[in-house]
């Protein structure tokens, strides 16, 4: 019987985007503008008004930056703040530091792997993870840069195929290594890999959310799914706040920033237990020292069934903690062994 009530399975997650849009109503569909690059938030009585480059504008009680690393929301936030008051504690103009670097390319599925494979090669400050859906696959090679550093660096293509060249010969499972699967690629990229939790999500009327406030490396799969926690905790914040009659009552900025407040501090624990994970994790795969190789090729295979006591007692508890829309009525689609902390709230009859 299944834990939580589903196989973990892989995809596109632009699928995942197409699933959720097609889920929604035309009135709702209107409300998504594409194509938009943020430019300015301005404050004003009771609200903001924001200002893409195209020169359109938007107004309304707050803005939501789930911009991403490089967040532009999070930059002109702390701007707003030094302008109020010169000596505000604000963010680090670059808040996250980097310590690894990865090469990316997707590519269609080979026919050595099935759906649902994932394949994890361990190495000396090198290593790789390959990921394949139903038709096509990912592959991540990682690499310890020599010197930790907060500078962001820009890769070129040239830079892709050094990287590539220095590891070619890294295995991918018994059958493959890296060179045969690059000529493949649909697509590839290089970045160095940010990792942080910020001391301030929010201020005024602009809050944070996902990789734009805290920064994991991806081996561990948990910066999308946090992402996704964030706005869910928050949604349910500002519902409890502005309730179903005050659905048209503009809130107050104290009002939202200790709404504000609430949201940070109950995702805090959880946000930075999975990013302590996720750079564990990052580190048994490619060793930055001793330590981490012993652990991983000394300590862990002697621990009978080590993956499943790490899933039985890390993996489900945390999975089981998952939060959801606590005020959207519907019938659970996933029940398991595990029972979910937050269930979806039944209809009431």
């Amino acid at each position: 019987m299944l834990s939580h009530g589903s196989y973990s399975f892989m995809f596109h997650r632009a699928e995942l985007l197409e699933a959720i849009y097609d889920g929604l109503g035309e009135e709702d569909q209107a409300r998504i503008h594409t194509d938009k690059k943020l430019e300015s938030i301005e404050d004003t009585d009771g609200g903001v008004v924001v200002t893409c480059t195209d020169g359109s504008t938007y107004e309304g009680s707050i803005v939501l930056g789930a911009d991403g690393v490089h967040s532009k929301t999070r930059t002109l936030m702390r701007d707003l703040s030094l302008n109020k008051s010169p000596d505000a504690d604000v963010n680090d103009i670059e808040p996250f530091q980097y310590l690894y670097k990865t090469m990316w390319c997707s590519f269609p599925r080979r026919w050595e792997f099935a759906p649902g494979d994932h394949c994890i090669t361990h190495g000396n400050k090198a290593s790789l993870q390959l990921l394949n859906a139903h038709h096509r696959a990912w592959l991540f090679v990682y690499e310890k840069l020599e010197a930790p550093t907060t500078e962001r660096v820009t890769f070129t293509e040239g830079d892709i195929e050094e990287f590539a060249a220095k590891h070619a010969d890294m295995k991918i499972g018994d059958r493959l290594k890296v060179k045969d699967i690059l000529p493949h690629r649909t697509s590839a990229g290089m970045a160095n890999l940010e990792e942080g939790v910020l001391k301030h999500w929010s201020g005024g009327r602009i809050v944070l959310a996902g990789d734009a406030c805290h920064k994991f490396t991806p081996n561990a799969g948990l910066g999308f799914n946090n992402a996704l926690q964030d706005v869910v905790a928050l949604v349910n914040e500002l519902h409890r706040l502005l309730g179903p009659s005050d659905k048209d009552i503009a809130p107050s900025e104290a009002d939202l920033g200790a709404l504000f407040y609430r949201y940070q501090d109950g995702r805090r624990e959880r946000v930075l237990d999975d990013y302590k994970f996720s750079a564990h994790n990052t580190r048994l795969c490619a060793w930055p020292n001793t330590t981490y190789w012993l652990v991983d090729q000394y300590v862990m295979p002697v621990i009978p069934n080590v993956n499943k006591l790490l899933l039985k007692f890390k993996g489900s508890p945390s999975i089981s903690r998952a939060l959801c829309l606590d005020f959207v009525e519907g019938e659970e689609p996933f029940e398991g062994k595990v029972p979910w902390v937050h269930p979806i709230r039944k209809p009431e009859n």
